[in-house]
């Protein structure tokens, strides 16, 4: 016979009886959408499977912002994540692997253009990081490998 699931809804409230966390159980474990709020608000949407952080979760600041867009996988972040200031401008678009940065990495300008161009394998800085002037022209061009430069950096 099959074991049977049991979803149940969590709410854990603070002193004042204010709910800071609403959750999804099944059979005692963290599954699917949990919220996070601070004083009445939402702070953070994330997603669970099998107990452990799995999908996209959302970070949101005091007015209800998005401050960060992150992917898990199996509590790990995996994927893309971008990060935002307080207007909602892009100011960090980053990949994951398994909890460690992997791809590449652009930290932006208030403009919208990329400022630096970073590539990391394994949470080390690996190939080309470039840094850009706000118009788009080379400012500074360094090379890594396994997180060590192993020539003089080239300047544009």
């Amino acid at each position: 016979m099959a074991e049977q699931t049991t979803l149940e809804k969590l709410a854990i409230r603070d002193a004042d009886g204010a709910v800071v966390e609403e959750a999804s159980l099944s059979n005692g474990v963290l599954e699917g959408e949990t919220v996070l709020y601070t004083g009445g608000r939402v702070r953070a949407r994330l997603q669970f499977h099998d107990g452990r952080q799995n999908g996209e979760a959302i970070y949101y600041d005091d007015a209800g912002r998005v401050l960060t867009r992150a992917n898990y996988q199996a509590g790990k972040l995996h994927g893309h994540s971008s990060y935002f200031d307080s207007a909602g401008k892009l100011v960090r678009k980053s990949a994951y692997r398994n909890g460690e940065l992997h791809g590449q990495t652009i930290d932006y300008y208030p403009s919208g253009k990329p400022r630096e161009v970073t590539h990391y394998q394994n949470n080390l800085l690996d190939g080309e990081l470039i840094r850009l002037e706000e118009d788009g022209k080379i400012k500074e061009r360094l090379y890594y490998r396994h997180g060590k430069r192993p020539r003089p950096p080239v300047h544009a």
